[in-house]
């Protein structure tokens, strides 16, 4: 939710946390530009937001920057990570324990 209504032109994302098993294929940018006392009115309210961009995200990139072809006004925006690129064969996440922080190989993270 942005504290007023803005004109877009473009911006940058940045994706912090980069996993090998899950990484972000696309990213879909949706606005609504009607002020709201709450953005939780919009919350499962697809008919209120328009899609303003897709943005493809290559393998391991932690950085994605984008330019509106027309500027886009907006009040609210949302981030929707669409699609993922599948992990490697063999390739899993390595969990650590949340008492002692050794890897294990328990799928529930516990030695």
């Amino acid at each position: 939710r942005l504290s007023a209504s803005h004109t877009l032109h473009g911006g940058v994302l940045r994706i912090a946390d980069v996993r090998r098993s899950m990484m972000v294929a696309s990213i879909r940018l949706y606005a609504h530009n009607k002020p709201v006392a709450d953005a939780g009115e919009l919350k499962g309210r697809w008919d209120l937001w328009r899609r303003v961009k897709t943005l493809p995200v290559a393998a391991g990139q932690a950085e994605v920057r984008f330019d509106f072809s027309v500027p886009v006004v907006a009040t609210n925006l949302l981030i929707e990570y669409a699609t993922f690129h599948e992990p490697a064969v063999g390739a899993s996440e390595k969990l650590q324990c949340p008492r002692c922080s050794r890897s294990v190989a328990d799928r529930h993270g516990i030695c």
